[in-house]
């Protein structure tokens, strides 16, 4: 059962033809759709680049991990326990 759009759904139903711009407006079809294409693309390979870094940035915390394994396991096995000290001017 749906139900019945408010004031507030209509007025955004009307919305985005009045924030078209005018150089929009006066384009043909063949052209919107060749922007819409554009769009369309760009969108793509903005999604593609951020899949790329969203698995960069977990093979770098990877790494990044396992390099602070190695060096706790270096620490320990000279026998000494370095620890690691803030130091703080004022």
């Amino acid at each position: 059962m749906a139900a019945e759009p408010t004031l507030e759904d209509l007025e955004m139903a009307e919305a985005p033809q009045e924030d078209l711009d005018e150089d929009i407006l006066n384009l043909s079809t063949q052209d919107i759709i060749t922007r819409k294409r554009l769009l369309e693309n760009d969108s793509r390979i903005m999604k593609s680049e951020h899949t790329r870094l969203t698995h960069e940035q977990a093979a770098m915390a990877e790494k990044i991990k396992e390099n602070e394994d190695k060096i706790a396991n270096n620490r320990w096995e000279e026998g000494v326990l370095i620890v690691d000290v803030l130091v703080v001017s004022v």
